[in-house]
């Protein structure tokens, strides 16, 4: 462990690198759970390790003002001059290093360290992964269970039409969806003008649910409002974690119903 005396010693606690940049970072950063007990002054190798990947992974530019501002104590007008920009330049970079470091993935291995923390970026993709699929299976089992009765049709008679199929067990969009135009025309003897409308609307009915499609505006669900973490991708993202709306392409889900 670093020792509080050895950061202290000479200068103050908040002139020592790297105690000042993650005095920095931590102030404002996101809630990760163990933030609260996170101390700059008192860093593990673990920590230490993690602190200089997530360095690794910023772009060189980011990587130089580090190195000139907190581990050299360049004043933004010195370093400004080394570099040769404005001091207006150099502070909009010392306020882009400390919000890259703040960034989700990367105050995890601050935090964590690297080892711990990629644990559990892999623990927690494997659990959303499991929730997901949960969630898209639940999505299936809904449409598959819409009576026929509430497909939008504009066949005459379609209440007749709705008794017709149920005489051959065809009550939901499951059953129907799941034989080809040819087959549901065998099964019920219906013409194949008025089948292939009924296919046709199965598929219209899946596509208006799969469309119901989330869509992230900064983060946050355009349906509930619910906020992704700081740092989350949001591609990675197919549902909504808090009401269950989904991104989807039509005929992939359209697929995965017949297929199911």
């Amino acid at each position: 462990m670093i020792a509080k005396e050895a950061i202290m010693k000479g200068k103050a606690a908040d002139e020592q690198y790297p105690c000042n940049l993650l005095m920095e970072v931590r102030d404002g950063a996101p809630r990760l759970a163990d933030l609260a007990e996170f101390d700059p002054m008192d860093l593990s190798e673990e920590q230490m390790d993690g602190l200089e990947y997530a360095i690794s992974t910023m772009l060189p530019n980011d990587q130089i003002g580090i190195d000139l501002l907190f581990r050299q104590g360049m004043t933004i007008p010195q370093a400004a001059k080394h570099l040769g920009l404005s001091t207006s330049g150099v502070s909009q970079r010392r306020s882009h290093i400390i919000s890259a470091l703040r960034r989700y993935e990367r105050l995890g291995f601050i935090i964590y360290g690297r080892d711990t923390w990629n644990k559990k970026l892999q623990a927690d993709a494997r659990m959303r992964d499991v929730e997901e699929r949960s969630k898209e299976q639940l999505f299936i089992e809904k449409l598959r269970l819409l009576t026929a009765e509430a497909l939008p049709l504009s066949t005459i008679f379609w209440e007749d039409t709705c008794k017709e199929l149920a005489r051959f067990d065809l009550h939901c969009i499951g059953d129907i969806a799941n034989l080809t135009p040819e087959e549901f025309i065998k099964k019920t003897a219906i013409r194949k003008k008025e089948a292939d409308e009924i296919i046709r609307k199965v598929r219209s009915v899946v596509q208006q649910y799969a469309e119901h499609r989330i869509n992230w505006i900064g983060g946050k669900c355009s349906i509930c409002g619910f906020r992704l973490p700081v740092g989350a991708i949001e591609e990675d993202y197919r549902f909504c974690p808090h009401c269950g709306s989904r991104t989807a392409n039509a005929e992939a889900v359209y697929r995965i119903l017949i297929d199911a």
